[in-house]
């Protein structure tokens, strides 16, 4: 026996029943999930007011997200039911609810190859018409062309209003949203996070990570914002909220745009170009001023430059790449460079874990093949900070006349050399572009690769003189007494703990170049490391930092190893020869042997011959006579960086 659906005839395969495979599918959680049944009741009825002879069994169906996702559970199903050719009939209320796009055509000449039926009611589809694909097709194509209209018409609305200041979602940690708000001017800053936003940037103006921000809140357990979905901070958390310019009162909108993966019809987000991108001005949200923002950002995004690309760094050469530090250290580790071939000092030297040894050497690239304990150096180090600290003068009215005239020389020209700094950071990065665009054409060729190592140094440099100028402020020059220098170096350095990296962070400022060269006794033995240190104490005086840097830096040497006896008792070796003693007796008063006593008297006859107070001689070639062998291996090649040696004054 046979039915008639709109003038075709309908077989049972079974000769039984009519199996009946009904699609029903909403688009978001938003939607009444009582569409479902609507759907499922509509198809029902179409079915049985043309089929009433036969018993009829429907199957529903039913899922939720949107139509262009080809990867949805209930699709994968439906399209099996099809495939297992039970049913004689797939009943929907618009081909849209299966999916959309071409797939859908797909999905309904997979339906005429297992023989079933596919009536699609809203679209006039039957594919027991010879017509079907065309209906199909523009059927498909309106569906499209309605959803890139509806996403239009969202779009154009939204960016509407947010300028109108009526965009009001989400906003980050600091933010009050009252019930009820409509727009801008509704939202305010919450009073109870000022103090908190203040910490978070002075942290991260001393150099903190993320991380170690992240930490600090989490500690004194400090809320994230009311809309974020995890419980506690994290490091990618804490960049977002600073890198978000409400901080200055500057809302944003549009910063990222979806785009279709065309394979699995699921978007993805991606930044927007420029040209799409809104902002709208909200003063009274600001919880810093712009100078004072931009300058973070500035000084952040340089900050992360270096640990952005580490395949470009290392193609770019060693001295980029070596800046790239993958993993937190102690103090004095990343910090502490080879005077003979400029490459950081690294730990493990010689199979210690707390001796440190010049990475070069592991590279067969330098001679300087001592190494020394670092956790032995740090504290003569921060001795040696400490003397100096304790030999700084008071200033003098003089000095801070000469500075004042300084500072106002400075001001009248910050513009003209902001103006400068500009021109020729712009002018960098158009060479670094012409370079990048001519290793794309010929690749990379070790001139180019020079070149661009030149260039990126230089832009990098430029970037923190213009951060340097865009600091400097309109105060007049207060010093500070020495008494309170030497205060805030007490609290700035309390810790004392090496491998805590605010203390290690600190102690970088105060010591930015720690040089270590090898040096040797006059009368031989031993060689050992000597460290020049650069100390500049502008960073505990605040205001006017700047100008006192020049008046406020020291070069100060540090042996990082423990003298012999001839030359740590010296000076009371000659004093009690010169009184007459006897070397018997002075070994006696001093503890020491009597050869010490003979062997530090010939090394000051070398001292007074070589016209010098220091017992010690820089080493610029490797001596004869030592362990030094590092050179004589096949594959060592001396290779320094750009600028060195750098042999100390």
């Amino acid at each position: 026996m046979s039915t008639l659906f709109d003038g075709v005839p309908l077989h049972p395969r079974n000769g039984r029943e009519l199996n009946v495979l009904i699609i029903a599918r909403i688009s978001s959680k938003l939607q009444d999930r009582r569409s479902l049944g609507d759907q499922n009741a509509l198809a029902e009825k179409y079915v049985t007011a043309r089929f009433a002879s036969h018993p009829i069994s429907f199957r529903l169906i039913q899922g939720q997200g949107s139509g262009e996702l080809l990867d949805r559970a209930d699709l994968l199903e439906a399209e099996e039911a099809v495939d297992s050719r039970i049913y004689d009939m797939v009943v929907v209320e618009d081909i849209g609810r299966i999916c959309r796009r071409s797939r859908a055509v797909d999905f309904c000449e997979a339906c005429e190859d297992a023989r079933t039926r596919l009536i699609s009611i809203n679209d006039n589809i039957d594919t027991a018409r010879e017509d079907w694909r065309m209906h199909a097709f523009f059927a498909s194509l309106k569906h499209e062309s309605s959803n890139k209209d509806t996403s239009k018409r969202i779009r154009r609305s939204n960016r509407n209003r947010f300028i109108q200041g009526t965009i009001i979602k989400t906003f980050v940690y600091g933010y009050v949203k009252p019930p009820g708000a409509k727009t801008d001017a509704d939202i305010y800053k919450d009073p109870n996070t000022i103090q908190v936003m203040e910490q978070i940037v002075q942290m991260l103006e001393a150099e903190a990570s993320y991380a170690e921000v992240a930490d600090w809140l989490n500690e004194t357990k400090v809320p994230p914002s009311r809309w974020c979905k995890r419980s506690k901070w994290d490091a990618s958390m804490v960049k977002n909220l600073v890198f978000n310019p409400i901080l200055k009162g500057l809302r944003r909108w549009n910063q990222k745009i979806s785009r279709r993966n065309n394979r699995t019809v699921r978007y993805v987000s991606e930044k927007a170009p420029e040209e799409e991108h809104l902002f709208r001005e909200t003063p009274h949200l600001a919880f810093f001023k712009a100078e004072r923002y931009d300058r973070l950002i500035d000084k952040l995004s340089l900050r992360g430059e270096r640990y952005r690309n580490k395949i470009l760094a290392k193609s770019m050469g060693n001295a980029v790449a070596e800046a790239c530090p993958t993993s937190r250290t102690v103090w004095p580790g990343q910090h502490v460079t080879c005077g003979v071939c400029g490459r950081h000092f690294v730990w493990g030297g010689h199979g210690p874990a707390d001796n440190m040894i010049c990475s070069g050497v592991r590279d067969y690239a330098c001679w300087n093949v001592v190494s020394f304990n670092g956790r032995c150096a740090g504290p003569s180090l921060l001795a040696a900070l400490w003397r100096t600290l304790e030999a700084l003068p008071e200033f003098d009215t003089t000095l801070v006349g000469t500075l004042r005239a300084s500072l106002l020389e400075r001001r009248a020209s910050r513009k003209e050399r902001l103006r400068s700094l500009e021109g020729r950071l712009e002018q960098t990065v158009r060479e670094l572009g012409n370079i990048a665009d001519a290793i794309a054409s010929v690749g990379m060729i070790p001139t180019m690769q020079a070149k661009m190592h030149d260039l990126e140094l230089t832009r990098q440099q430029l970037l923190l003189d213009r951060i340097a100028v865009m600091a400097e402020t309109d105060h007049d020059i207060e010093l500070p007494s020495v008494d309170a220098i030497r205060l805030r170096a007490r609290e700035l350095l309390a810790s004392q703990d090496f491998g805590d990296q605010p203390f290690g962070r600190s102690l970088r400022k105060l010591m930015p170049v720690i040089r270590v060269y090898p040096v040797q006794a006059l009368d031989g033995g031993d060689v050992h490391q000597r460290a020049y240190v650069d100390m500049q104490l502008a960073p505990l005086v605040g205001t006017g930092a700047s100008e006192l840097a020049p008046y406020l830096r020291r070069s100060v040497a540090v042996n990082l190893f423990g003298l012999p006896q001839r030359i740590k008792h010296l000076p009371h070796i000659l004093r009690r020869i010169a009184e007459g003693g006897k070397q018997r007796r002075i070994a006696t008063e001093l503890g020491i042997d009597q050869a010490a006593v003979q062997r530090g008297r010939a090394l000051h006859r070398l001292m007074e011959a070589a016209g010098t107070t220091d017992p010690y001689v820089l080493l610029k070639s490797v001596p004869a006579g030592t362990k030094m062998r590092r050179m004589e291996h096949k594959r060592y090649e001396f290779k320094p960086l750009p600028g060195f040696p750098a042999w100390p004054e």
